[in-house]
């Protein structure tokens, strides 16, 4: 049995049918763009510096509403992780976060606590 080479492989007609390429580039965005890593050092005052709100976020979460107050610890992480890779925008972001979070986990709590003891309370009087 004799192969027929020549058939299965044909040159193309046009050059265009012989080189299919496509370029997949997101819509407005220019490949040749430079780019500047450098990043200037900024300098900041420790008065100036987001707070991380660690503490009312851990209180938070061991004493008051515990899924809310998971979330603003973690987000108390961010603000030292951000602030440690001198992105402050990213740091005041999350700090404002964590303590939103620890706000509302104490509100939770307190919420559920009332509700709690008024329930048991009317509970005992019906009975």
């Amino acid at each position: 049995m004799e192969l027929d080479y020549k058939s299965k492989f044909t040159e193309p007609s046009s050059y265009s049918e012989a080189i299919t390429v496509q370029v997949k580039q997101p819509v407005g965005e220019n490949p040749f763009r430079p780019t500047n890593n450098f990043q200037r050092p900024v300098i900041y005052n420790e008065n100036e510096l987001p707070k991380n709100y660690s503490t009312a976020a851990l209180l938070t979460c061991i004493c008051c509403f515990w899924p809310l107050g998971i979330v603003s610890l973690i987000n108390s992480q961010k603000v030292d992780t951000a602030i440690s890779q001198g992105d402050f925008s990213t740091a005041q972001r999350a700090s404002t976060d964590a303590k939103n979070y620890a706000i509302a986990a104490l509100v939770c709590g307190i919420t559920t606590i009332i509700i709690s003891i008024t329930s048991y309370i009317v509970y005992r009087k019906l009975k």
